[in-house]
């Protein structure tokens, strides 16, 4: 990640959690985790950019250690890529894994609608009522 997205990363209010959290280090780890995820799930960091750790530790107010163990956990969560001697990457879906994203959300849409819609008609039935 160049020093240009890290900035605009820092200027999202990101890092600010990390000097609230509490000093115990699984504390800290899970607060870059969730700023981490929350940035990469709203595309303020795109798939692909790197992750350097040393920068990170600098946005967030940690170590380098604690910014791996955050990291290590967004790599579990297939969120970010660990490449041996080249470091940590936003993961870039393949198509087959997005168009699985995209039929699940899908099918939780469809899930949705009957409520949604009888939602719509329960305010026009009020609507009718006042009339």
């Amino acid at each position: 990640m160049s020093p240009p997205a890290l900035s605009r990363h820092k200027s999202l209010g990101l890092a600010a959690e990390v000097e609230d959290s509490a000093s115990k280090p699984g504390a800290r780890a899970s607060t870059v985790y969730l700023g981490l995820r929350d940035a990469i799930l709203t595309h303020a960091l795109t798939p692909g950019t790197k992750l350097p750790e040393d920068e990170l530790g600098e946005v967030y107010s940690v170590s380098r250690t604690i910014v791996r163990s955050a990291l290590q956990s967004l790599a579990h969560d297939r969120l970010v890529t660990l490449e041996p001697n080249r470091g940590a990457f936003v993961a870039q879906p393949t198509k087959t894994e997005a168009r699985e994203g995209f039929e699940a959300r899908l099918a939780k849409l469809k899930q949705e609608r009957p409520a949604l819609s009888w939602l719509r008609n329960r305010d026009a039935r009020w609507a009718s009522r006042s009339k």
